[in-house]
């Protein structure tokens, strides 16, 4: 099964990568071929933030089609000026 991975800004790469190793566990316990493809949010979330008619670009899949079985995607959207 096929997961798209999209960690997301801020704390959001420390917890995707622990959801994984957590998922990569379960993965290799039950023998369920998980098997992960991350993708990059390449963006400025700052630019959501303070213009909120700002739309995510593509990350380059076709979310929700038989590409994938399912997307793991945490927060994005630190606030403006926070690094």
């Amino acid at each position: 099964m096929r997961i798209i991975v999209v960690p997301g800004d801020g704390i959001g790469p420390e917890i995707t990568a622990a959801t994984v190793a957590v998922l990569e566990a379960v993965d290799e316990a039950l023998a369920l071929d998980l098997r992960f493809e991350q993708r990059a949010i390449e963006f400025a979330t700052d630019e959501l933030i303070l213009n909120p008619a700002t739309r995510m670009p593509d990350l380059g899949s076709p979310l929700g089609t038989a590409e994938f079985a399912s997307a793991l995607c945490e927060s994005v959207g630190r606030a403006p000026g926070s690094g």
